[in-house]
């Protein structure tokens, strides 16, 4: 189970050799401007309060249905949808917690150590590229890098806990098209494509998970809900009450 919430959020590895193209870089700061743009802006990103996503989880062994359910500033749930029941794991600003939904409430446990901070690298609402002060955010470098054929930013940034985080930025839509992540000697990328309006917002609806260069996941996203209606209740450790608001807002059988 743990192992399937760590692929979630799991990233791909792998940098190929190339030449470098004459054009200068941009800093930093001009390339967190340019993708800002690319996404709205900050009058269109400020309307939005919350999201819904529900879509699948595929592994070599089986397909799992998912909603992922977002809140200012930094509130996220994801339920894994199995036939016996949900397996829930959340953010409530404070603490990550999980259980298994239909159990009771006394079954939720805070989680804490290494699964508590790779959960909470997702916790970001809009991520770490849109609201760099938020979160300390400092640009370490920017260099050329080939990514399936094309040129792209390789942008190398340190957020305030002192972690590293890679992206692979498209220099002319300025989407992200690969984020990752390092935990020991093991490098965790996610590849984004298929990419699609949503509100202001452009969004990738596939994205293929990786762990030192093998395939661990991909998640397929089929809905994508802005501003739904998300109370705090949602994201805080489980009492009967939160838990039958979240299983509504999850679009589960209340009660299962």
């Amino acid at each position: 189970m743990k192992k399937l919430f760590a692929c979630t959020f799991a990233l791909i590895f792998g940098f190929m050799a190339y030449a470098a193209p004459e054009t200068p870089l941009p800093s930093g700061e001009e390339i967190l401007d340019q993708h800002l743009k690319a996404q709205g802006g900050k009058a269109s990103l400020s309307k939005i309060h919350s999201m819904r996503i529900r879509g699948t989880i595929e592994t070599k062994e089986s397909t799992i249905p998912f909603t992922l359910i977002r809140k200012k500033p930094n509130k996220v749930r994801l339920a894994l949808h199995y036939p016996q029941g949900n397996f829930v794991m959340a953010y409530d600003g404070t603490h990550v917690w999980k259980y298994l939904a239909g159990a009771s409430p006394k079954a939720a446990e805070i989680v804490k150590g290494t699964e508590a901070a790779l959960f909470k690298l997702n916790a970001p609402f809009f991520g770490y590229l849109l609201e760099p002060d938020r979160y300390d955010l400092v640009v370490k470098t920017v260099s050329w890098e080939s990514f399936n054929g094309k040129e792209i930013y390789n942008v190398q940034v340190q957020i305030a806990d002192g972690m590293r985080l890679d992206y692979a930025i498209d220099p002319e839509t300025f989407r992200i098209l690969r984020m990752t992540t390092y935990e020991g000697d093991r490098a965790r990328n996610s590849v984004f494509s298929d990419f699609r309006p949503v509100d202001t917002l452009t969004e990738p609806f596939k994205t293929d998970v990786l762990e030192n260069g093998e395939f661990d996941s991909t998640q397929i996203i089929q809905q994508f809900d802005i501003n739904p209606g998300v109370t705090n209740a949602v994201f805080e450790y489980p009492q009967e009450a939160q838990t039958l608001q979240a299983r509504r807002m999850e679009g589960s059988n209340p009660s299962a």
